[in-house]
């Protein structure tokens, strides 16, 4: 288990802190998922649309550049306490089906919003050893620039082709159709053929497997003021330990254990803001 391959278009993210722009810095499903991976030393290819702002994003290097583009999906993240609001200022093309991997791959599905679709999915899958899911970009779309959960009726095939699949409370209880965990979960396992992992921010997590639901709860939880990218990071991770443990629950542990450490270091940083970024870019 030493090759990853990730889908999934990297972004700019303006980060915007109680109404005000704090830094804009590289971002995107397929960069923060890659992260723990190469710090384990693991190789990773990722598969995106390349465009000209991305020349400096740390992952360009591990990018295949078989697709260009002149748009690159940028996003305006604006946090206010607890709560998220998610805008795209612009946005890259879909990822073609011929820009895939050969060969055979532990690959990771995280795409930003709706750049992977389900035909090039399938043809993931076959070329997968295992393959883990982000629903994320299966279920957003943008509404009048706003970025809205509007789950359709292919993302449950998108679930069956995973062995591991990760989603947040919302996201969950959309897919799901209610409010209720339990109720939600039980709409879920009908299409899951590995285990699913709900984060709930701070300290908690929901493990869906072989029709069973477990609560996880955590005794420590990173009290940070951007959580950009954790659940990205905590699915790599997840997939990880997962594959090689075959026990979710540990899994769900170890991985948490990481993913706290990174969201801590990246918080206690100096300076987050990327300059070059920032004269290139007005924020809205």
């Amino acid at each position: 288990m030493n090759r990853f391959c990730i889908y999934g278009n990297p972004t700019i993210d303006i980060i915007k802190l109680e109404g005000r722009v704090e830094y804009v810095a590289y971002g995107g499903g397929s960069y923060y998922s890659s992260l723990p991976l190469l710090e384990r030393g693991f190789e990773v290819r990722v598969y995106g649309v390349y465009t000209p702002l991305l020349v400096n994003h740390p992952i360009s290097r591990f990018m295949d550049k078989k697709q260009f583009s002149t748009k690159s999906t940028i996003f305006v993240l604006e946090y206010m306490g607890n709560t998220r609001r998610l805008r795209v200022y612009e946005a890259s093309p879909p990822i073609y089906s011929w820009n895939m991997h050969a060969g055979l791959c532990y690959t990771i599905v995280n795409p930003v919003l709706g750049e992977v679709d389900l035909n090039l999915l399938r043809a993931v899958r076959l070329r997968s050893a295992a393959l883990a899911l982000d629903v994320q970009g299966f279920i957003r779309e943008a509404v009048n620039g706003a970025v809205v959960t509007a789950p359709r009726a292919e993302v449950f095939e998108a679930l069956s082709q995973a062995d591991v699949v990760h989603m947040d409370l919302e996201e969950c209880q959309s897919i799901g159709g209610s409010r209720d965990i339990e109720r939600s979960a039980k709409v879920l396992a009908r299409f899951l053929r590995g285990a699913a992992v709900v984060t709930i921010p701070p300290d908690q997590v929901v493990i869906l497997e072989n029709s069973t639901l477990k609560r996880v709860k955590f005794d420590e939880a990173p009290l940070v003021r951007d959580s950009t990218g954790s659940g990205d990071y905590f699915l790599a991770l997840f997939f990880v330990y997962y594959s090689t443990l075959l026990d979710a629950e540990e899994a769900a542990f170890k991985a948490h254990e990481g993913t706290t450490k990174w969201l801590i270091e990246r918080e206690t940083r100096s300076s987050l803001a990327t300059s070059e970024l920032q004269a290139r870019i007005r924020p809205p």
